[in-house]
């Protein structure tokens, strides 16, 4: 009975001693990087022994001021491995690819928690040691290229014109698409710089992402028109981004597009010949009734009026319209109305997206983001571009975080709950 008392003993104290010897800490991929840049977070266990490990993630990791991408998640037994280095066993709890959002000044990541259940008689937490911020803001752009609008491209990036032979006809809208590839932060670029010619009119505009072989591509998308007949050819602009790696800023220039114009179309022979008034006597149709040839004037007239006065009505009510979705206000109060009818029906899909886009908004007024608006962000980009589509926030924390946020945009200088 001593003995078995003796080996319990022993047993609590070497578990003791190993979870003594447990460190959980975050490490970046680079020790130092610039704002924007892709790092690597890395949150690694480790050890003095070789164990086997249950763990739960009870609180995930907030990265505040970052776009994040989570790339691993592990939970449940873990095995601890060695590693190069002798006595140290590691494993890896959790990876994310971030990239800090430009011109966030207080960007921190936010510790993730663990609760270690076995190693000891009762399970215990252990919270991941930070590290201080290291982001390098971007240098001063030189003399030679301040001419060129900088895009806020942090990365590697490539550009092409999927079409640089343009065939338009006057008064008729055409598209352009140019497509940016390459690695980088793509989440920033909402536009490119390019200059239209004077007498382009743009129809619409519209960009959309997606990854292709482990690089991402962004498609910018334009539509014009021109009622010029000497349009033959335009230089778009340049492309002025940041390359970390060798730390300088590259200029990168889109080809000319060449413009044909198509000749305005002939009617055939045959439709002109039906559609000509054949010439008759006098004397053959005035012998006819009068009669009916005004009513069929005064049919006709009417018929005119009434398609004048439907297209006038049509017309207002489509510039009524127009109007009262240019209203902010307007615009905000159908934007609340459809994030809280999203909250109700528990429609995460739609309302992560939803409540971001309000957070964007008030970004774009007020330059600044609510209190935990970047936790929204966040959860809209692994909505999007995480490979599983799940959120890592639980229903409880979005609630939570959007009755904060919710009071913040009431301060919107468009809102009309102000």
């Amino acid at each position: 009975m001593v003995k078995k008392i003796s080996i319990s003993f022993s047993f609590f104290l070497a578990a003791v001693c190993m979870a003594d010897s447990l460190e959980f800490r975050l490490q970046l991929s680079k020790p130092t990087f610039f704002e924007g840049e892709k790092v690597t977070a890395t949150f690694l266990l480790e050890a003095d022994k070789e164990n086997v490990i249950e763990v739960e993630v009870i609180k995930f990791p907030e990265f505040r001021g970052f776009w994040s991408e989570n790339l691993m998640l592990r939970q449940g037994p873990i095995h601890l491995t060695p590693t190069a280095q002798k006595g140290k066993f590691v494993a890896v709890i959790g990876s994310y690819a971030i990239q800090s959002i430009l011109e966030y000044k207080s960007a921190e990541v936010r510790p993730m928690k663990l609760l270690i259940k076995g190693l000891t008689p009762e399970p215990f937490t252990l919270e991941s040691v930070s590290v201080p911020n290291r982001i390098l803001s971007l240098p001063p752009i030189p003399p030679a290229l301040q001419k060129v609008p900088f895009s806020g491209g942090v990365g590697n990036f490539a550009l092409s014109v999927d079409n640089p032979q343009v065939v338009f006809r006057k008064g008729e809208p055409f598209k352009i698409r140019i497509t940016l590839s390459g690695e980088g932060n793509f989440s920033e670029i909402n536009t490119l710089p390019i200059r239209p010619p004077a007498d382009f009119t743009t129809v619409s505009q519209n960009s959309f992402q997606d990854a292709f072989l482990g690089r991402s591509r962004k498609f910018f998308d334009w539509v014009f028109s021109t009622e010029s007949d000497t349009v033959r050819s335009w230089k778009i602009g340049s492309f002025l981004f940041f390359d970390p790696q060798s730390s300088r800023y590259h200029e990168l220039e889109l080809p000319e597009i060449q413009f044909s114009r198509l000749e305005e179309p002939s009617l055939p022979e045959n439709l002109l010949r039906k559609q000509a008034i054949a010439f008759e006597p006098k004397s053959t149709w005035s012998n006819g009734s009068s009669h009916s040839i005004l009513i069929s004037t005064w049919k006709v007239t009417w018929a005119l009026a009434l398609a004048a006065l439907s297209w006038i009505i049509f017309f207002q009510q489509k510039m009524f319209r127009i109007t009262r979705a240019a209203d902010p206000k307007r615009w905000w109060r159908a934007q609340k109305k459809k994030v809280e009818h999203a909250l109700q029906k528990q429609d995460w899909s739609t309302f992560v997206p939803l409540a971001a886009q309000l957070v964007r908004k008030h970004l774009s007024e007020r330059g600044s983001l609510p209190e935990k608006g970047h936790l929204l962000l966040e959860a809209d980009h692994q909505l999007r571009f995480s490979p599983d589509k799940k959120l890592q926030l639980s229903p409880e924390m979005l609630l939570q975080i959007w009755s904060e946020v919710a009071q913040d945009l009431g301060a919107s200088s468009q809102d009309p709950s102000k």
